[in-house]
């Protein structure tokens, strides 16, 4: 509706630009009235695309192979979500024999299988109870570094008189990676350094810890996830004032996109519709409600993103009474519970740069009950200009299109925001809607003619104590509002104005 303003204003600002054009259609002239001016000001047409192309709110207008139209409104986001997994354990592996295998348990129902580590650090600590210098080695086969096993070479000192000599050393992580789903196996040398003869060490131990990962693969039990959330407005109801509005197909659809390699169940937090008519109104939908299940990228699609997409429509929400309440808002934001089911028989995967994406979209077909819809826009008028003209008169064809009845007021304001006077002064003018068709569709157009005189000391008072104007407008669908009407984009609504001003 936002070019109705643009009428209204040119009805009064055009008078005093401008002084004759060819006639396009017959203005009626009142009795005894001889005009200084006869002015077909304007005679055009516009679509329903026509207005809907002045929301300039980021929506979409598409049409179907039916033409159709449909309000699209569109948000995505993408962000790592936020969640806690236990610290990664410190893991010592105590030696004892020259080779050995163990088996390594993790703590809980947890299961490592794979760390590759961004930060880690490995340390050992051996002993030498020999009197001379030990050549060591020591091989830790689950540690990696480009296919290598981590290797420690040192040389012992020999024990003294207070015992046994210590070596301590530690060896950085960061780059390797850990192999946990099989056994720990390690060797060690010892040999005398003046023969180079094998000795036996007492038992030493080594020790993983301080560990981060870039990627780790296992069973990291049950925990909950943050998930990104946001606001998606919506402006083409802004200028609401009163009424229903009831549209009859309204869909939203949201699509998760999820990189985390782990079952995740959706819990909505926030889905909310901010409307004028009834406040804040919560969506429902089953899935919302139970708990959705998002697909999951598998080990061999580490980093790739799944989609999981849920559709709230007419049949299953109430998408359709929340929307209803003219909606200017939507906040969303969610969570989830990772490995709800704690099956630990489900291998998960993890990287250090996991997202999770949430495309939403609103599509509101224009499809709707429409039953004392009034919207009102309030704009700067500057009359002053026309102070002369002691009379002013105007004729308007509607030749409407549309399945809606329209009214129309115009109501004048002065410097403290009263309004004194209105165009129509029996109220508001209705333009008939077009011949209907039974499912709502408009077969034919249908002519309506709004006529308005003002002269004396009305146009006095209008043009002297205007500086804004109001334009109300009301719109109703056919049988009072009870059927609804299908806005198609091979509607036409055309207006021919003309005008007449004495001096």
């Amino acid at each position: 509706m936002k070019n109705l303003p643009s009428i209204w204003l040119a009805l009064l600002v055009m008078v005093g630009l401008v002084s004759c054009f060819p006639d396009r259609f017959e203005v009626a002239e009142p009795d005894n009235w001889n005009p200084a001016f006869g002015v077909p000001l304007i005679n055009t047409s516009f679509s329903i695309n026509d207005l809907l192309d002045d929301l300039d709110d980021g929506s979409l207008i598409q049409t179907d192979f039916g033409n159709r139209l449909t309000i699209v409104y569109q948000d995505r986001i993408e962000a790592r979500p936020e969640f806690e997994l236990d610290p990664l354990p410190t893991i010592p592996v105590p030696i004892a024999e020259k080779e050995q295998t163990v088996e390594y348990q993790a703590p809980g129902n947890y299961r490592y299988e794979i760390i590759r580590l961004k930060a880690g650090q490995f340390a050992y600590t051996v002993l030498n109870p020999f009197p001379e210098s030990i050549a060591f080695t020591l091989t830790f086969s689950n540690l990696r570094l480009d296919g290598n096993s981590l290797s420690v070479a040192a040389t012992l000192p020999p024990a003294d008189m207070n015992g046994a000599s210590e070596t301590v050393g530690t060896l950085d992580l960061t780059g390797y990676e850990l192999i946990l789903d099989e056994d720990i196996e390690t060797t060690y040398t010892a040999n005398r350094i003046s023969d180079n003869s094998p000795v036996d060490l007492p038992p030493f131990l080594t020790s993983i810890s301080g560990m981060d990962y870039s990627y780790i693969q296992g069973y990291f039990g049950k925990f909950d996830v943050s998930l990104p959330g946001d606001s998606l407005e919506f402006a083409f109801l802004d200028n609401w004032e009163a009424g229903e509005l009831e549209f009859l197909e309204p869909v939203i659809s949201l699509t998760f996109y999820n990189t985390m390699g782990i079952p995740l169940e959706l819990r909505s937090d926030t889905f909310d519709l901010h409307t004028y008519r009834n406040g804040i109104v919560a969506l429902d939908n089953p899935m919302l409600n139970s708990g959705l299940l998002f697909a999951f990228p598998s080990i061999e699609e580490v980093g790739e993103a799944r989609p999981t997409m849920l559709r709230l429509d007419a049949e299953n929400s109430n998408i359709v009474s929340a929307i209803s309440g003219v909606p200017y808002q939507l906040d969303y934001a969610f969570s989830a519970v990772a490995n709800p089911y704690e099956n630990n028989l489900i291998t998960n995967h993890l990287t250090d740069s996991v997202k999770v994406g949430i495309d939403v979209e609103v599509d509101i077909p224009l499809y709707a009950r429409a039953r004392g819809f009034r919207i009102v826009d309030t704009f700067e008028v500057d009359l002053s200009d026309l102070e002369d003209l002691d009379r002013l008169g105007f004729k308007m064809v509607a030749d409407n299109g549309f399945p809606l009845e329209l009214g129309m007021q115009l109501q004048f304001m002065d410097g403290s925001g009263m309004v004194f006077d209105s165009l129509f002064q029996e109220g508001p003018r209705l333009v008939a809607s077009g011949n209907l068709r039974p499912d709502g569709t408009v077969s034919t157009s249908k002519e309506s003619i709004l006529e308005s005189d003002l002269s004396g000391t009305q146009l006095e008072q209008i043009l002297r104590r205007t500086t804004d104007a109001r334009i109300i407008a009301t719109l109703e669908s056919p049988n009072e509002g009870a059927d609804a009407a299908r806005m198609l984009n091979t509607y036409i609504l055309g207006i021919r104005l003309g005008i007449l001003a004495g001096l």
